[in-house]
Order: structure tokens, then sequence, then C-alpha cells
């Protein structure tokens, strides 16, 4: 482990702390992974302000801030000390917007659909059962973000099983 930095010296060193830090959802005092998430639905939410909240853009979002993560961990072990630093919330961002990939077909449901995603998120998260656990194996910080995405995954899949076989009308 090396030692931590104090402070980002220059602006890409504060580009990079707030980008990894949800700017600064990973510094608030306590559940720092659960800010993060919050983080992932405001993104959903702005997402869908535009009309861009497809599953696809979110995926390729989520996918594209995994990659970002694995190819900063050798900056994120330097500036934190860490590989993965409770901190560093860009992981939790990506997999709740994995875990918002499902439809939601109304703005009535919209919140039932968020508070159940993220819970749900929260949910494996922390206990990471079985192959969140597998993923959070993984060396690197591929296996940083990859848990991340194993939960929102297994919790869209949960959301995605539950709206279409028990609420859907067919």
């Amino acid at each position: 482990m090396t030692p931590q930095k104090n402070s980002p010296a220059n602006f890409l060193e504060w580009s990079l702390w707030a980008l990894l830090t949800f700017f600064g959802l990973g510094k608030l005092p306590k559940m720092p992974g659960s800010w993060g998430s919050l983080g992932g639905v405001v993104v959903f939410l702005l997402l869908d302000h535009f009309h861009l909240a497809k599953w696809w853009i979110l995926l390729l979002l989520a996918c594209s801030l995994a990659v970002l993560l694995h190819f900063l961990t050798p900056w994120i072990e330097y500036f934190f000390g860490e590989t993965d630093p409770k901190q560093v919330v860009l992981d939790e961002v990506a997999g709740m917007l994995v875990a918002l990939t499902l439809w939601v077909p109304s703005p009535w449901s919209l919140f039932f659909h968020l508070s159940a995603a993220f819970l749900g998120f929260r949910f494996f998260d922390i206990f990471k059962p079985g192959p969140v656990r597998w993923a959070e194996k993984v060396p690197g910080g591929l296996g940083v973000a990859l848990d991340d995405l194993v939960a929102g995954f297994l919790t869209a899949l949960i959301l995605n099983g539950a709206y279409y076989g028990v609420f859907s009308p067919f």
C-alpha cells in the first residue's frame, strides 16, 4: 500500500477526485456506497429527463465507467493509498445504472422502481451473495467495479422478472 496524498494538487487531480468520489458524495461521513448509489439515481433521472434512459445507454455508460475505473486503478492506489477506497463511489454509480435498466411504464410508478432498484442494489452490494462475491475477487480495478455491475445486473433481473412476471397483465 502506498502512502495517501493529502489533497489534489492540480486541475487533473481535482477532476479525477471529483469524478471518482462522484462530486464528493464518497466523502460524506457515513455510508459512502449508499450516497454513491443515490448519485446513480441522479444520473438516471437526468438521462430520463432528456429521454436518454434507454437500457442500452445505461449499460454502455455503466460499462464505460467500469473500464475507466480499471484504467485509473494505479492512480487510485497512488492517490488514496488503496485499490478500493470507500470514498471512490463511481463503481456504485455504475452498478446503480445497471440496476435501473428496467422498463418504467409510467411516471406514477417511477418512485417505486427507483426505490426498489436502490434497495435491491444496496442489498446485493452490501451482502455480496454468490456471483457478486466471485466478481469482487477479480484482481485489480476490474474487480472493484465488476462486483457492483453484477449486483446491478441481479437487481435488474429480479425487478424485471417481478414486473413482467407478476405485474404484467399477459
